[in-house]
């Protein structure tokens, strides 16, 4: 695209506007797309435009230049006053999303140039124009405006800037470059005085890494006399930040606590006290143009307007910087964005301290960091005797000044005595105490009152909160480091790392709550661990004790747990002290990753701003559309070497198929054979068409055999199929004798089609990228990767009768083989296809004449298209050696086949036929249930027939007859038999160990998200597979079928509330039952509770097993949105409620002798989350909108996360945002849930959890709050929220909606 006409304009602008000012122009327009201007830090972010500034700023340093070797691009980021952003037409839609790059570029510029106080930022597409501005207070963007038919709005903009002063532009003039990490600053104190100051070193900047918040920037300086030079021996600390308007500044705040420190406990006792805290010497606001520097000064106003827009679909939230990619701990966090009626203004101010400290973080020594720690608990200790609170305790606001330690950066602290509420969220992530992250007080009992009435106070920061954070100062140093220089941390401390310190909000509260596996540490570490491990145990005894019983209208008690916790803390610390001296700290080799334009972006968190963006390209929604499932969940990928594919993955070749006589008579076919790239336009529709018939020609020869497939490409038109996409595969295989059907219904859904190909008959799915400049998707990974697995699994997961599906991907010349069943999947290691042709001519021989089984298609089972919708008739092998065929009527659930791998179950309602082929007259409907079940494990039918045996055994006859009306009664059951042989992914896989070699293929996706979120329909997710890791087998599953009596409505189709509650009494019964005779369910869920008649049953045994069994397969098997918080987690998150002795061999040697196991409480549990589902997510009139609150609500207790679900359980529900009638049997849920925390308390003093006592209580309390419930609830209708699942593109998957496994 050229620029000319656009600087056209801007000089035409600006010369008109610097005659009329009477003004030199300060701008000028410059365009060097193909070139990224030169930064400090490593960006290579291109822009296709930018006005620099006429007199440079920037400094040509050679350390800038040494980066940029290759740049011939002479300009800096530092000179950059606006960047321009094109996007031309439609036609330019693999371009990255504007959005995206204009707030990277914001981001760089006011993380990187200390000189910023805001930049600009102009975003043009097709003639749609777009001006951006960022300040610490709040990023604005206008209306979208038309620049030909409104010139005007341009011709402002351009007239503004060129013409006005740096400051006005942006740049701060107290501030001036001396070199590359060098700045001269001023400062003008209080007093009135202009104190010069050089910075020799920057400290810590990553609190600059946010476009808003404080922004703060610590540097080493030193004091400048009046004739420039510096002063000798003046070596001193200068923070610069950014504080809230209606907050006083740092000095202040300290001078108001030692004011009540002299006026509670005397002068001697607060000067003692300063000793803990940094000096100050000089502090002031800045001063610009003769006022003080704020936001304020940069924004003309603090109204904002009432019509102004939050952002439609804001992502999660995610943390700009992680501790484990650098040595610093992530910056200060900032909530999300929320409706405001004023920009919340901030003041830019600097201070002056004496002492030039090291952060907790930088010290070398252990014995050192809990030295360091016990005088910031001595600190704290004396702030607390005046009642005052820090609220932001980390790693970078713990120093050491020598050989004494001091308590930093109290901006935010406050007097408990002051009611404001302001900034409760303030603080570090990392060591934020997890009431604060999650607003709530998560320790207190279960607070019944009555419903309508709101708990009163609101949460508040108390000092238990700042002794929180102490201790996870202590757990992060030894969680990162290691004690030898060069070491790197073993794959499990790493991944404990991970799951302490990078997890979402919310995250951390579960892992507090558990023992921490201080095993995986360096030896050295493990005495110091075990003080923190007492620390944290006796940190949740205070907060027990504290919020126990705790009044609705009282804040916690916590004076004299806080106490007993300081002797206690006290008499840690010195341990640790003596036992860490002589350890060293070693930072383990990982670098900080930079946010930059290029492949490591997608890696590294951006900043917060930016989540609230489409995190996708629109032009790739296309190929990612209704792939949510897929990429949070795409199952084991592993990757295998080219040969064990062929010999594992492919189908056989046919006799007689040489590939060395193959190749040789195609590369003497001047049409067929692929010389080079240029050859081989990928840009063309049918760039792989030649080869794959010229290959076909001889093969079909040498076999003396038709080819059963055929190459196709239409990447214009998307292929048919029964659910609604847009998927455009580059290019298919397809059947030459198809299998698919019309229906009026799928002629009606493509009537616009012009492609007559069908997904039900593409045997395998291409996908190319050519060239290096193809970046299309540097930010979803490899875009080929994603829509090819996208492809597999939209055909695993719409169509019944595919067994697996084969896949291929071209990068340049660079091609991967792709294989999919309900096991695995596989993809080849890459080769080169023109050096290498072999390999692909095995591979189009390979499948060209594989019969249809081979090919993935499932025999068994036969489409046809009944009045206007596609039906299926289905064979069931019995165990008898009967061959019954049924034809389904419906589909009741198939969402478990959205998962690439995993059972893959669908349920059908179905008929059965007789032997002429024809309905039986009469036949009862029934259903039918075709599933993958792991070799290991039993049928269904045989699980129940074991329950049974087991409890005519235990109790009889009579009650294991009575016990059946709980549960389905199956008709027929078998395996499904294809070609002779008994249905199995080893049928489709023929080896089942996997290479030495292998790898797990790594996709950056969010691997333990859940596939769907309930809010996105009316289901709840599907059941959860565990995240992959390396195995040497691939663990085959066996295709199977059953077939049961009746036909059931799962839970969440009732619509009566009362009805609910007796069917979860009957589901309640049928688990006592299995309990009684020593067996879990293991996956109580929405879907498997089910309303038959007047009766209620449990369904989804496939998982159930008896509690004596030693196979501990699959822990986490379940379904999210109902699994047990201690199943999501593995661990007991209910036995660090009770303080029990520590000792590091003994606590080893008890979770190697009773690691964890499921327990009937975890069934217990997940039967109370139903409720807690069906209410918040239902409404009680048609047509109703869930409140805001409720949908806020729904999301905390339904996260995408397992680890999330245990601080919504920790905590009382809120009532008042449901719906009126919902409100006294929420109280009622609320009280079982109370009960089931209690019930896990007392279990877990011992390991293995003594559960026996607790759970027949918990029976009892369950079957009469469940009767009241129903009492309660009499007349209360249910009704699904008029809210549709996010369309913002028409690929989403829209068929009838997928319900829950029955």
């Amino acid at each position: 695209m050229s620029f000319k006409p656009l600087s056209n304009v801007f000089d035409a602008v600006v010369h008109e506007a610097s005659k009329v000012a009477n003004t030199a122009e300060q701008l000028e327009f410059v365009s060097q797309p193909t070139e990224s201007p030169i930064s400090k830090g490593s960006n290579s972010t291109r822009l296709d435009a930018y006005l620099l500034l006429v007199e440079k700023n920037g400094i040509d340093a050679q350390l800038n230049k040494k980066g940029h070797a290759k740049n011939s691009n002479p300009d800096s980021w530092n000179d950059i006053a606006v960047s321009l952003q094109f996007k031309k037409g439609n036609g330019d839609a693999e371009r990255k999303d504007d959005d995206k790059k204009v707030i990277r570029c914001l981001h760089h510029i006011m993380h990187r140039d200390p000189c910023r106080c805001t930049p600009f930022r102009v975003t043009i597409e097709n003639t749609g124009m777009r001006s951006w501005c960022t300040c610490r207070a709040v990023t604005l963007v206008s209306e979208s405006f038309n620049s030909l038919t409104e010139p005007e709005g341009l011709i402002y903009f351009f007239a503004s800037l060129p013409v006005t002063n740096d400051h006005e532009l942006g740049w701060d003039p107290t501030i001036c470059v001396r070199g590359n990490t060098r700045y001269d600053v001023t400062v003008c104190i209080d007093e009135g005085n202009l104190l010069a100051y050089e910075t020799t070193t920057v400290i810590p900047d990553f609190n600059a890494n946010s476009l808003r918040g404080c922004g703060t920037r610590i540097f080493e300086v030193c004091l400048k006399s009046r004739d420039g030079k510096p002063v000798k021996d003046a070596e001193l600390v200068l923070v610069v930040c950014w504080g809230d308007s209606d907050k006083d500044r740092e000095d202040s705040i300290l001078d108001q606590i030692f004011a009540d420190l002299r006026d509670h406990n005397g002068i001697k006792q607060a000067g003692e006290t300063r000793k803990y805290f940094l000096a100050v010497l000089a502090a002031g606001n800045m001063t610009v143009d003769g006022k003080i520097g704020g936001t304020d000064s940069l924004l003309c106003m603090s109204d904002l307007p009432t019509d102004y827009p939050l952002p439609a679909d804001e992502l999660p939230r995610a943390k700009p910087t992680t501790a484990g990619e650098g040595p610093t701990p992530c910056f200060s966090y900032v909530p999300g964005p929320t409706k405001q009626s004023k920009v919340c203004h901030r003041i830019h101010s600097r201070l002056v301290f004496k002492e030039v400290c090291q952060p907790i973080h930088e010290p070398r020594r252990l014995g050192t960091v809990f030295e360091t720690l016990q005088d910031a608990h001595k600190a704290l200790q004396f702030s607390y005797s005046v009642r005052w609170v820090h609220r932001d305790v980390s790693a970078g606001n713990v120093l050491r000044a020598g050989r004494a330690d001091k308590s930093a950066d109290a901006e935010y602290a406050k007097c408990m005595e002051f009611k404001t509420t302001h900034d409760v969220w303030t603080g570090t992530l990392d060591f934020m105490a997890c009431e604060v992250e999650a607003q709530n007080y998560l320790f207190t009992a279960c607070r019944h009152t009555p419903y309508g009435t709101t708990f009163e106070p609101r949460f508040r920061f108390n000092p238990l909160h700042d002794m929180e954070s102490i201790w996870w100062i202590a757990v992060w140093v030894l969680f990162y480091h290691v004690d030898q220089e060069g070491n790197q941390p073993s794959s499990d401390q790493t991944q404990w790392f991970n799951h302490l310190f990078r997890g979402r909000l919310g995250s951390r509260f579960s892992t507090f709550c558990a023992h921490m596996v201080y095993q995986v540490l360096p030896a050295t570490f493990h005495r110091p661990a075990c003080e923190m491990e007492i620390m944290r145990q006796e940190l949740i005894m205070a907060y027990t004790n504290s919020e126990e019983d705790m009044p609705p209208a009282e804040e916690p008690a916590y004076t004299e747990p806080l106490a007993n916790l300081h002797s206690f803390f006290s008499q840690c610390l010195t341990s640790a002290v003596e036992y860490s001296r002589g350890v060293s700290l070693f930072r383990p080799m990982i670098k900080r990753l930079e946010t930059r334009d290029n492949t490591q972006a997608k890696h590294t968190p951006l900043p917060e701003e930016l989540t609230t963006l489409d995190a996708v390209p629109k032009a790739k929604q296309a190929s990612l559309a209704g792939s949510d499932d897929l990429l949070m969940d795409p199952g084991e990928i592993i990757s295998v070497s080219l040969e064990y594919f062929k010999s594992v993955a492919l189908p056989p070749l046919r006799e007689r198929i040489d590939i060395a006589k193959i190749k040789d008579a195609v590369q003497r076919d001047p049409e067929g054979y692929i010389q080079d790239l240029e050859a081989l336009d990928l840009s063309q529709e049918k760039a792989f068409e030649p080869p794959f018939d010229a290959v076909v020609r001889v093969a079909s020869k040498a076999a003396n055999s038709p080819a059963r497939l055929t190459f196709a490409s239409r990447p214009t038109a998307f292929p048919i199929s029964e659910w609604s996409n847009l998927t455009l595969p580059d290019a298919y295989l397809l059947l030459v004798n198809t299998k698919s059907v019309d229906s009026q219904e799928s002629n009606k859904n493509h009537a616009n089609n012009s492609n007559p190909d069908s997904w039900d008959d593409i045997a395998v799915s291409f996908e190319f990228k050519k060239g290096d400049g193809d970046a299309e998707c540097e930010d979803v990974c490899e875009d080929v990767d994603i829509k090819v697995i996208w492809s597999l699994h939209h055909i695993m997961s719409s169509d019944p009768c595919r067994r697996a599906t084969f896949g291929v991907t071209i990068d340049n010349t660079d091609m991967k083989f792709w294989f999919t069943c309900r096991a695995v999947t596989l993809v080849s290691k890459p080769f080169d296809f023109l050096r290498e042709p072999e390999h692909l001519i095995y591979f189009f021989c390979s499948v060209a004449f594989a019969n249809d089984h081979e090919l993935g298609w499932d025999p068994t089972i036969r489409r046809k298209c009944v009045g206007s919708k596609f039906q299926y008739d289905i064979t069931v092998n019995t165990d008898e050696g009967k061959v019954l065929v049924y034809e389904t009527t419906r589909v009741i659930s198939d969402f478990t086949a959205d998962a690439l791998g995993g059972p893959g179950t669908r349920v059908f309602e179905v008929r059965l036929k007789s032997q002429d082929g024809k309905l039986v007259k009469d036949a009862e409907l029934a259903i039918l249930k075709d599933s993958w079940r792991d070799c290991d494990r039993d049928r269904e039918d045989t699980i129940l027939e074991q329950i049974f045996a087991d409890l005519r055994d235990h109790k009889g006859i009579e009650e294991a007859d009575e016990a059946r009306k709980y549960f389905l009664t199956v008709l027929a059951a078998g395996n499904v038999m294809v070609d002779g042989k008994i249905d199995g992914t080893d049928s489709l896989l023929r080896i089942s160990d996997l290479p030495a070699d292998c790898t797990s293929y790594p996709l950056y996706v969010d691997e333990l998200s859940k596939p769907t979120w309930a809010s996105e329909g009316l289901i709840p997710s599907p059941p959860y597979v565990p995240s992959p890791s390396k195995h040497s087998k691939v663990h085959h599953k066996i295709h199977s079928r059953l077939v049961f009596k009746g036909v059931c409505r799962p839970i969440y189709e009732l619509r009566s509330l009362d009805t609910v509650f007796e069917t979860l009494e009957d589901a309640r019964n049928a688990l006592q039952i299995l309990h009684s005779v020593g067996w879990v369910h293991r996956d109580v869920s929405a879907g498997n509770v089910l309303r038959a008649g007047q009766m209620g049953k449990l369904a989804g045994l496939e998982y159930a097993k008896r509690m004596d069994s030693k196979n501990t397969h699959e822990v986490l098997t379940g379904t999210l949105d109902f699994m047990a918080c201690e199943v999501g987690a593995r661990g007991y998150l209910f036995e660090g409620l009770v303080t029990l002795p520590i000792d590091d061999t003994h606590e080893s040697r008890q979770r190697d002798q009773f690691p964890f196991k499921f327990n009937p409480l975890h069934d217990m549990e997940s039967l109370w989350w139903i409720p807690t589902w069906v209410l918040y997510y239902h409404v009680d009139q048609e047509g109703g909108q869930p409140s805001s609150g409720q949908i806020e609500w729904f999301h905390m207790l339904f996260p995408e996360q397992p680890g999330l679900r245990f601080l919504a359980f920790s905590a009382s529900l809120v009532k008042d945002v449901l719906p009126a009638s919902f409100q006294p049997t929420v109280d009622i849920v609320d009280e079982l849930r109370w009960k089931l925390r209690l019930a896990y308390v007392a279990s877990e003093v011992t390991r293995p959890p003594a559960y026996t006592d607790a759970l027949e209580k918990l029976h009892g309390v369950f079957a009469d709050r469940f009767t009241r419930a129903v009492e309660d609830s009499s007349g209360v209708r249910l009704f699904i929220p008029s809210t549709k699942r996010h369309l913002e593109d028409p690929t989403l998957e829209t068929r009838d909606m997928k319900q829950p496994e029955v």
